[in-house]
């Protein structure tokens, strides 16, 4: 197998990249305009970075967020798609990337981007690989993805998995729920840990359900790929 190089200048250059973006997040406007220059100089150096190519996304999505002007905000918003969209093409499973672009579209205005289905996507991934692989998300992002997704659910009128979700996040937080028949076990007494490790031990075993029953209403399409992929 052929090793992987790795330009360590191209390297730093990205890591100080991804803190001005970090800044941009955080809301502050100069770091913005600084961060996505800094990409685009990346992504010409080496063009086939798809985590180059989703920051550059995510930096020209943050710019159409401080923008005024409704048509260059729909403009930067859409070039920005187009990139984080060309990242998920090239390198599907890797979680930076995934994470980037559910949660800068989880923002959007559905009723002008209609990206609810690509959030539920990434995120559906993301929960299943931490299933498949415990530890690539820490304890916070990881609730905090279920808690986004039961909101995105809850805007596109899609209760039942808003619901799933809801009942998830009670018990990660150790609230008491009331079971029903929705295929979760959602009683506080009966959580178990799904292995020996000792990052699983702290996830309940309805975490399994909870992607399973969200898996399958998303689409048996998706189901598939998820197989494919493990």
């Amino acid at each position: 197998m052929t090793a992987i190089r790795v330009d360590p200048e191209f390297e730093s250059q990205l890591s100080e990249a991804i803190k001005l973006h970090n800044r941009a997040v955080a809301g502050h406007a100069e770091s913005v305009r600084v961060a996505k220059k800094a990409f685009e100089n990346l992504h010409q150096l080496n063009p086939t970075s798809a985590v180059t190519r989703a920051y550059l996304g995510s930096s020209l999505i943050l710019m159409a967020r401080d923008e005024v002007r409704t048509y260059t905000r729909m403009q930067l918003a859409k070039q920005g798609l187009k990139h984080l969209d060309e990242a998920i093409l090239a390198e599907p499973w890797n979680r930076t990337i995934r994470l980037l672009r559910g949660l800068v579209t989880s923002k959007l205005p559905e009723q002008y981007f209609h990206r609810s289905e690509s959030v539920i996507e990434d995120f559906i991934v993301l929960l299943d690989g931490e299933i498949r692989h415990p530890g690539s998300l820490d304890e916070r992002t990881y609730k905090s993805l279920i808690e986004e997704l039961g909101q995105v659910y809850r805007r596109t009128h899609r209760l039942h998995e808003a619901d799933l979700c809801e009942k998830q996040v009670q018990i990660l937080n150790g609230v008491p729920v009331a079971s029903n028949n929705d295929g979760l076990t959602v009683t506080k007494s009966s959580v178990t840990p799904v292995s020996v490790t000792a990052h699983e031990e702290r996830k309940p075993a309805s975490t399994l359900d909870l992607v399973g029953a969200l898996l399958s209403l998303a689409g048996i399409s998706l189901f598939q790929w998820t197989q494919n992929h493990s």
